[in-house]
């Protein structure tokens, strides 16, 4: 079931979903919460190269911290949401793009939309501008949605458990893939 605005608010105040700093009323929606965007971006530094015949090297992320940033055309680039997120045990989470960002071809998440119960952290969002034009992100603007979901159960295991070696719980600020 997707809650709607009073079981989000619900879920804030009796903890079971935290939403750090809290959001202002104009971000409660009819069924998700805007977040904002932080200060802090990633972007590639050097293209993929091969170090053997059997193994790739990922590309360097090159971190910057500004008010702004212009997103270049058919440019891959990571950012993070100001806000810290949990989501407790009987919820899960959707991040989605906001409808204004999808009409001039700005793509707020690549595939990793999906927020496991357990999960504490900022939201690192893949930016994708899918346009011929340079797009501007402002630190502080709505950027995405975040929808919530109740479970029909309580899971077993929950994101962060040792047993599932969650690669993100707790990550603070642009949190580059952590593969091996």
């Amino acid at each position: 079931m997707l809650l709607c605005d009073a079981h989000i608010l619900a879920a804030m105040k009796e903890g079971s979903l935290g939403i750090a700093p809290s959001p202002e009323d104009d971000c409660i929606q009819p069924a998700s919460v805007d977040l904002t965007l932080g200060d802090t971006f990633a972007m590639q530094g050097e293209p993929l190269t091969m170090v053997s015949t059997s193994r790739k090297q990922l590309p360097k992320m090159v971190r910057v911290r500004r008010a702004s940033i212009l997103l270049p055309p058919m440019t891959f680039m990571l950012g993070t949401t100001a806000e810290t997120v949990k989501i407790g045990t009987h919820h899960a989470g959707r991040v989605e793009g906001k409808s204004t960002f999808g009409r001039i071809g700005l793509m707020i998440h690549a595939t990793a939309g999906f927020i496991d119960p357990g999960f504490e952290g900022q939201i690192t969002l893949e930016f994708f501008n899918l346009s011929q034009s340079y797009i501007e992100l402002v630190s502080g603007q709505k950027i995405c949605q975040l929808a919530i979901t109740e479970l029909s159960g309580f899971p077993n295991r929950n994101y962060g458990q040792k047993s599932l070696k969650s690669h993100y719980q707790g990550q603070a600020g642009v949190t580059p893939a952590r593969v091996k």
